[in-house]
């Protein structure tokens, strides 16, 4: 119970590494969800079962994402922008994409919005896995070394 409640907690700071192991993990966890669920529907039995826990356990990076902004003296919602923000452009992107078929004029809000979805998650990405941590205490808690 203890490793599941510190999994899930969302106060304090994570160092890089605990970030990566995380990735590491879910990452292996949900390839073998993947490939359960190809190996299932090959032998005729439904692979949706694995696949209702994919979301799930991808979702398990976001506590120690949001320790690693605290590491970093910034809010987890930060997480927004760095999340959520790419996939709510990419889907206008799709949407744009339909419509630009017809008028080519769209194709400046595409190609702006597919770019603007990409920098937001690279930038996420260095933010969270790359930047060091604040040094010495910040309003989060003590740094973690």
């Amino acid at each position: 119970m203890t490793l599941l409640r510190r999994l899930l907690d969302l106060k304090g700071r994570a160092r890089r590494i605990d970030y990566w192991r995380m990735q590491l993990w879910l990452t292996i966890a949900v390839s073998i969800l993947w490939v359960s669920a190809v190996f299932l529907t090959m032998y005729g039995i439904p692979g949706w079962a694995p696949m209702l826990l994919v979301i799930p356990v991808a979702l398990l990076i976001w506590p120690v994402a949001i320790r690693r902004l605290h590491d970093r003296n910034k809010s987890g919602w930060w997480m927004l922008p760095f999340a959520v923000a790419p996939y709510l452009l990419y889907g206008l992107t799709g949407g744009l994409s339909v419509a630009a078929e017809d008028n080519p004029a769209l194709l400046w809000p595409l190609l702006a919005s597919s770019l603007a979805g990409f920098v937001l998650g690279l930038w996420g990405l260095i933010e969270i896995g790359f930047l060091k941590g604040a040094p010495g205490p910040n309003r989060f808690g003590p740094a973690v070394r």
